[in-house]
């Protein structure tokens, strides 16, 4: 046994003798290079997302249920009059809170169920129902008569509108074909300076998707206080803007000697 075990050892070492010397000769093909490589466009976008908070508060449940409701009902005829199809319109299950008044606190003459006999007990204020909304819309002629709708219900929107496009997909592609021919531009010119040429790419790296938009403020006009960029785009509170996107991603190269 200890016999076959170092023939084993010693064939092991001429094959990774051989190998050795095959990668020493043809070494060029071992040699590489990492390159970074960007593309950007500008695209206007043709979707305005709003993302709504529908509430009503009711010391009884049910009163509570029925105002939500009724904000609801109001909410449906506004989109069917914005003509906003039921596929751009999504919405969470709808929910219910109670709100105590915890130890120590007191009652109003508004609420006097809110008084309690026992401090060391939570009396119920209220209930609260509660629904989130996020309405996709795509005829940009229509935002403001749409937002002055929302806001006119007594509706609370969560953030600023967001504007984005469809076919971010697709410029995503684009883009990242793009900065790949980008990143062989930039290998082949450094490899010229100490004589080499670039061949195949070994390895491309997961793509950085961004939103570089020069446009992105804060407004102070913004009850929420600033914009947003994101991956799908820029949102503003105010004005629809071009939207700036970049894909930035990293190759590495084989070199070889010219």
């Amino acid at each position: 046994m200890p016999h076959k075990f170092a023939l084993a050892l010693l064939a092991a070492l001429i094959v990774a003798t051989s190998l050795f010397a095959q990668d020493s000769e043809s070494s060029d093909y071992w040699r590489i290079i990492f390159s970074d490589g960007d593309a950007d466009t500008l695209v206007e976008p043709d979707e305005i997302v709003f993302f709504l908070h529908v509430d009503a508060s009711h010391l009884d449940i049910d009163s509570a249920r029925m105002e939500h409701k009724k904000k609801m009902e109001k909410l449906t005829d506004l989109t069917k009059k914005m003509k906003i199809s039921s596929s751009d319109i999504r919405m969470d299950l709808l929910d219910i809170e109670p709100d105590y008044l915890m130890r120590g606190t007191e009652g109003t003459d508004f609420n006097p169920r809110a008084f309690s006999s026992n401090s060391d007990e939570p009396e119920l204020q209220e209930y609260h129902v509660t629904r989130s909304i996020t309405i996709t819309l795509r005829d940009h002629s229509k935002y403001t008569d749409f937002l002055a709708g929302i806001l006119s219900l007594d509706i609370d929107l969560q953030k600023d509108p967001l504007y984005r496009v469809s076919n971010a997909d697709e410029i995503r592609q684009m883009l990242t074909l793009q900065a790949i021919r980008d990143a062989r531009v930039n290998a082949e010119r450094l490899a010229s300076e100490v004589g080499m040429k670039v061949v195949d790419p070994i390895r491309i790296g997961e793509p950085d998707w961004y939103d570089t938009s020069e446009y992105s403020y804060s407004s102070h006009n913004s009850r929420y206080g600033n914009s947003y960029s994101g991956s799908e785009g820029t949102r503003s509170p105010l004005t629809l803007y071009m939207i700036s996107l970049r894909v930035t991603v990293s190759v590495t190269f084989q070199m070889i000697s010219n």
